[in-house]
Formats: C-alpha cells, structure tokens, sequence
C-alpha cells in the first residue's frame, strides 16, 4: 500500500481570491509564503510532523474565550500564523479518519479529553473543577446544528463552540466518564449541569463561564441554593447536603442524557423532592 499526502499549509500571505486576509495582508513579513509537504504512506498506521517555527502563534495573539452574545465577539484574533491547512490525498489508496494535531491537544476521545485535564490522585472536587476549567477554555457560546454540538469530541476538534444546553450534555458527558455523578439544573431560560460531590451537588455554568460560591468561599452553589440565600445581616446557613444523588439515564458517554418528552430540552431525569 502506498499513498502519498499532501500538505499545504496557508501561511499569511497566500491570498485566496475573493477572501480578503486583513490585517494580515497588510502586515506581514517577506518570509510569509505558502508552503508543501509531500508525505509517502507505506504502512496501516502512519503519523509525521510538519514543525513550524517562530515564536509566535494564534494562541497568544488572541482575546481569551468569551461568552459572545451581547458583549461583542467571543474571541478576537489579531494576528495567525497559519491561516488553514489542506490535507489531499494524491495517492491512490483510500485514507481513512486522518487527523490533525498541533501536539498540545489529544483530544480525539472522551477519554483523551479527560485525561488531559484530570491528574491521577485528584479529588472529586477538582476533577469537577479542572474539566470545567478546560471546557471554558476550549468553547464559546454560537449557536450551530444540535446535533452535532452535544458531542464534546466534535465541539474540542471542529467547532468549538455550542450553546448552554448542549454545553451542559458536553460538560456533564466529560464529568461522568472522569466517575462523577451527574444531574442536570432547572434554571430559568438557561441549561446547566451539576457534579456531586463533597456530600452535595455543585453547579457549574459551562456556557457563561462561571460558578458561584457561597459565603464561606468555599462550598459551591446548587441549584436551590440562590434562591435561599441570606441577606448581609444574616447569620450563613449550614450547606445544605443532598439527599440520593439524582438517577440520571445515560446512553454512551457521548451524549449523557437521552432524548424524553419529559423535559422540553429532551433530558430525561428524577429529581429528588425538594427538602
């Protein structure tokens, strides 16, 4: 078997008709110029690299990841060393799921996506932390086709972004594969995913970026615990521990909750009275 790929990677100066490249066409280095890689495939299983110097790239030359909905854009990219990347095949046999890697990233599996942000050792609490952590780091609120965006290896390696429910299906996917329990939160006009642990569930918003903690700056707030909270002149409650954790119905690890007429966002679950 032999199959030959071609690489070519469109660096700033490789003009595309009728797609204007500002600001990078007008500012760029005489060193800015197209450049191919021919890669001959003799074995099943093949991987190479292609190293691009220099000591600047898109990472750092962009605004951190943002809400985008009514306070601008979500992101703001100045300056992008390598504008896109075109894999051909110029062989003559079939090349089957190839990927793309910068090296830092190893996100092709739950797993991978997992691993990448949990340490061996971790406590429940930060595993719950660390994987939001890396969630809101890695997507932004836009809305796209559903159903494609539940799917947390597609949002990490395709689109990078989603909205608040399937960020809460992606969130809560990645929470359960690291051995958390999982239950979803009924807020109003917004979908969030919430984590048990340390006795109680612990409410995570993905899709805006944010988590709250009660007043002893410690515990984090569940879904019930906003509506009870005291005024500045009152003594702090003790948190309040969770009854059985909430029986959520899973299917794959891929997409945590099943579709049901039971929720309006088609989640299906069982939540304990509220005490």
């Amino acid at each position: 078997m032999r199959v030959l790929i071609m690489i070519l990677p469109v660096i700033v100066l490789a003009q595309v008709p009728d797609q204007p490249l500002a600001p990078w066409g007008s500012n760029h280095h005489p060193t800015d110029v197209s450049k191919r890689h021919v890669e001959q495939i003799v074995t099943a299983r093949h991987a190479y690299k292609v190293r691009q110097g220099g000591t600047m790239d898109g990472t750092n030359c962009r605004s951190p990841l943002g809400v985008g909905m009514m306070d601008g854009p979500a992101i703001k990219q100045t300056w992008e060393s390598n504008r896109a990347v075109r894999l051909e095949n110029v062989g003559e046999t079939d090349v089957v799921n190839p990927w793309l890697s910068n090296g830092r990233n190893s996100f092709r599996t739950l797993g991978e996506i997992v691993s990448s942000a949990v340490d061996p050792g971790m406590t429940d609490r930060e595993k719950a932390f660390a994987l939001w952590f890396q969630e809101i780091r890695h997507r932004y609120h836009w809305a796209g086709d559903n159903a494609e965006l539940g799917d947390p290896v597609k949002v990490f390696n395709v689109y990078g972004h989603n909205t608040c429910g399937n960020d809460s299906i992606c969130l809560a996917g990645l929470w359960h594969r690291a051995g958390l329990k999982v239950t979803p939160a009924r807020v109003v006009g917004h979908c969030v995913s919430q984590a048990y642990f340390d006795g109680r569930w612990n409410l995570f918003d993905g899709d805006m970026h944010s988590m709250y903690l009660l007043r002893d700056n410690r515990t984090v707030a569940c879904e019930q615990d906003p509506r009870a909270r005291p005024r500045p002149d009152q003594a702090l409650p003790t948190p309040r521990e969770s009854s059985t954790p909430t029986s959520v119905r899973m299917t794959n690890g891929r997409r945590p909750f099943t579709s049901s007429k039971e929720h309006p966002k088609g989640i299906a679950t069982r939540f304990p009275a509220p005490p």
